[in-house]
């Protein structure tokens, strides 16, 4: 055993008490001798003890058992380790161990001697779950002890991977309020494989059966900072400040979200892909045709797909959750154009609102309806582009359906990938679609069936993103906003001096772009590309600075300082307002109301509904605040320039747009403008620009910094 004064100098060195070394070093000669049994180690402990010596200190050992063993033969077996750890440390272990079981194994408490007297004793705490209360789903490793103290211990002890603890750190968010499991989130994520984490991190919560529900971890901030100090300051030197790890952890954790539900956006999005599949089939041009020789059915796909292929859309595999909405790729289909909205889900009323924004988007005002013998698709300028022959169209109706039929079979079977079922489905889709229309009136007749259900797929995806985000969405009123990836592509072309080397570069911005797609479209589903050039991409994104709030007596609303009321609102959904803060009626609408805050953050209450008791429903937006959309727009232009600096060889300066937040694409238009001055500067920084609203005429703009090694 070491000398008491090294555990004072130790404990001098490190900032921490002298029992929290005294715990650190009985925990090692305990590891020790535990290391023989069905035990593999995991948590805080397993952090520090045998891969990062300089870590946070820890109170407790966690353990999984490998096998299952009872109550009375682990005892006997865990009296036998300290008795062992006793006498090859000198530690005056007590023989007094207490064990009791609970829901997930056990709970032990093992007491020993060091530097106390008399009765006094320090308690090392181990939580043993049973093996069929935890999966372990990454392959384990046998690790030495890091033991920094003078004497000799040598030892090895089965441990999760690192990818697994962290996978479990972040479950325990959502199952309790733990600051060490954000600190170690926090510490962890940037020194992990994050793919590995991702990968894991579904099962483990199914495991638990528990939620991400990123509201209820938001809601539990305050808990969280309250136990700051309390809980990690015997524990390391140098504590960070609260409101620096919350807000990361918030925003990894965000992220997480819209990465865990990649299915479901995805699923989502097939369905949207596939609401008006009915407008290719002739009867729907018979039914907008001057002649109108048929019905518009076009949503009661049970009347005309061949029931194998209903059969396959109605499959579970299909079926829509987010949060407590559920939904199905069939409901979409059929109920996306019912007037009676009670009949409908809230998951149909988004895409309802989707199909109707970018009808209006693209229709603007129709005049006349085309003979059934002279229908034609129509280019943007006004040109006879394709004639819509019903033979033909039929028979690609017909052969879009024996396709579906197959790719749904693979799909279903299990023998094809979602991103793959995915993938193969838009290019069948575009294939055909691009055949039919959307809107067979003249003027609008230029917009192809393929680009509206692209379109309002688009708009969709980024809706089921945010709602998965934990932005509550507006039905009636939902909003997005544009994320541009911006380069001076002509400029790095014309750096080529020879045709080799321009088509070469040609072909890299061709490359970068596809990844970009397959990274914001597939890996982290945001949205979709929704318009590309040379010179960047720009894709939809999600409105995530929504939540909703219940004023219960008019009185709350009045100008002047905040009430404590809307304060508290505020507050359940992680945005901290204070009594000093300011609250006006908007001169434009009744019914709409704003606050002004210290910190030069808006917010706009808009008004919803009143309930059956009259307590009145607002949807609140951030806008000058946009904490949460730019916080995601960082990450996802972290991710963005990692792929454009390894395909241009760092040869190629990006900087990044986020929109401001609009009910209509539109704003592209001036994104484009803003980014052409923006190109003009040469070897720009990676900044991310951020439109707060459309009153702002400057931009917040933040660094973007890479994790990645650019002389690699």
């Amino acid at each position: 055993m070491i000398l008491q004064n090294e555990i004072r100098e130790n404990a001098r060195e490190q900032g921490v008490p002298v029992s929290t070394i005294e715990r650190d070093y009985a925990q090692n000669w305990l590891l020790k001798a535990l290391s023989s049994l069905p035990l593999v180690l995991k948590g805080g402990t397993g952090i520090r003890k045998v891969y990062i010596g300089d870590y946070r200190f820890s109170d407790d050992l966690d353990f999984t058992l490998l096998e299952g063993v009872e109550k009375d033969e682990l005892t006997n077996r865990i009296k036998s380790a300290v008795a062992r750890a006793r006498k090859e440390s000198g530690i005056n272990f007590s023989d007094d161990i207490e064990i009791q079981e609970n829901e997930n194994g056990f709970e032990v408490g093992v007491y020993f001697q060091i530097m106390q007297r008399g009765e006094s004793r320090t308690k090392i705490k181990i939580d043993i779950t049973n093996e069929e209360n935890e999966k372990i789903l990454l392959p384990l490793s046998v690790r030495r002890i890091i033991h920094p103290y003078t004497d000799t211990l040598e030892g090895k002890i089965r441990v999760y991977a690192l990818e697994e603890i962290v996978a479990e750190k972040i479950r325990s968010l959502f199952q309790r309020t733990r600051p060490r499991d954000l600190y170690d989130i926090w510490y962890l994520w940037n020194r992990v494989q994050k793919k590995k984490v991702l990968e894991i991190l579904p099962e483990k919560f199914k495991t638990k059966n528990v939620e991400m529900d990123i509201k209820d971890f938001e809601r539990r901030k305050n808990d969280f900072k309250n136990a700051w100090e309390s809980s990690l300051r015997h524990q390391l030197k140098a504590l960070p400040e609260f409101e620096d790890v919350f807000s990361t952890v918030l925003r990894e954790v965000g992220r997480m979200c819209i990465e865990m539900n990649r299915e479901v956006i995805l699923t989502g999005e097939i369905g949207a892909l596939l609401h008006d599949i009915g407008k290719l089939h002739p009867d729907f041009v018979k039914s907008k045709s001057v002649e109108k020789t048929g019905q518009d059915i076009h949503a009661q796909i049970d009347k005309f797909l061949r029931p194998e292929l209903i059969k396959f859309i109605k499959n579970t595999k299909f079926d829509i959750t987010v949060g407590n909405e559920k939904s199905t790729i069939y409901n979409l289909i059929t109920q996306h154009h019912e007037k009676d909205e009670k009949k409908i889900d809230n998951i149909v009323k988004l895409l309802k609102r989707c199909d109707q924004k970018d009808s209006t988007d693209d229709k603007g005002v129709v005049r006349k309806k085309q003979h059934l013998a002279d229908t034609w698709i129509f280019s943007p300028f006004g040109y006879k582009k394709e004639k819509i022959d019903l033979v033909c169209l039929q028979k690609r109706f017909e052969d879009l359906e024996d396709t579906l039929i197959g790719l749904f079979k693979s799909y279903v079977s299990g023998t094809t990938s979602l991103p793959c079922f995915r993938e193969s489905l838009m290019n069948t889709l575009k294939t055909s679609f691009s055949h039919a229309l959307g809107e067979t009136r003249i003027p609008s007749n230029d917009v192809t069936l393929w680009d509206h259900s692209y379109s309002t797929a688009s708009l969709f995806k980024s809706l089921l993103a945010a709602e998965v985000y934990g932005a509550k969405i507006d039905p009636k009123k939902p909003q997005w906003r544009i994320f541009g990836i911006c380069w001076n592509g002509i400029e790095f072309i014309n750096r080529g001096e020879k045709i080799a080397e321009i088509k070469a570069r040609e072909e890299i911005i061709e490359k970068i772009k596809m990844k970009l797609k397959k990274k914001f479209e597939d890996e982290i589903p945001i949205g979709n590309a929704i318009y590309e050039d040379t010179n960047g991409i720009y894709f939809t994104f999600p409105e995530v600075d929504i939540f909703k709030i219940k004023i219960k007596s008019p009185r709350e609303l009045k100008e002047g300082s905040v009430s404590s009321a809307i304060i508290d609102e505020f507050k359940n959904n992680g945005y901290c307002l204070s009594s000093e803060d300011l609250i006006k009626k908007d001169e434009n609408n009744d019914e709409t109301w704003l606050i002004f805050n210290r910190n030069n953050k808006k917010y706009t209450i808009i008004k919803i509904q009143d309930d059956e008791n009259h307590k009145s429903e607002y949807i609140v937006h951030a806008n000058n605040a946009s904490y949460k959309s730019k916080d995601l727009a960082k990450e996802c232009a972290k991710e963005a320039l990692e792929i454009i600096y390894k395909e241009s060889d760092n040869d190629l300066w990006p900087f990044f747009i986020l929109s401001r937040a609009s009910a209509t694409l539109t704003t592209i238009s001036e994104e484009l403008k803003f980014a052409s001055e923006k190109r003009k500067i040469p070897k720009i920084s990676p900044t991310l620009f951020v439109k707060k609203d459309d009153k702002e005429k400057e931009r917040e703009e933040i660094d973007i910094e890479s994790n990645f090694d650019m002389e690699t």
